[in-house]
């Protein structure tokens, strides 16, 4: 009979909050862009990025989402565009799997894959740390034939729905 309360204990924690059905995120990223030409790399900074996203759920198990939302580039200079992708979330640990295009004022189109964790501030809100990495290989903005780099620590604010 010790058992019982054991057994009560480890079933209530295996079935964990369910999964919000979506989420709202505000991220902000900072890094160093790497960029190919003549032979040679050349590091600097990235552009400080803001980027607003919209999650929704597709499964529950485990906790994967499509994700879209619309991202703006500052600090060394000005762009305007839309990213999108699949997330998979396992606890408090994230990867990020999608495409950026940046538009205005001149075209952008990269790959980009993330990782990181979330801490949580309350019922609804949590905190999100992720290392980034993407890849620009199309666009007006590069050399032809060359690609762009940027590697980015991104921070972000997550408002769970249901």
């Amino acid at each position: 009979m010790r058992l019982a309360p054991l057994v009560l204990l480890v079933a209530s924690t295996a079935h964990a909050d369910p999964a919000p059905l979506w989420d709202a995120e505000l991220r902000l990223g900072y890094g160093l862009q790497v960029a190919s030409g003549d032979g040679m790399t050349a590091p600097r900074a990235a552009p400080l990025t803001i980027e607003g996203v919209a999650a929704f759920a597709l499964q529950e198990e485990p906790r994967l989402y499509a994700y879209a939302g619309g991202i703006v580039e500052t600090l060394d200079r000005s762009a305007i565009g839309a990213s999108g992708g699949i997330q998979i979330e396992s606890g408090p640990m994230r990867l990020r799997g999608g495409a950026v295009y940046f538009f205005a004022p001149y075209t952008l189109f990269g790959a980009t894959a993330s990782g990181g964790g979330c801490h949580h501030m309350g019922k609804t809100i949590r905190l999100c740390a992720d290392l980034a990495l993407t890849e620009y290989f199309a666009g007006t903005d590069l050399v032809q034939g060359h690609a762009a780099t940027q590697v980015q620590l991104v921070f972000g604010m997550v408002f769970d729905g249901n």
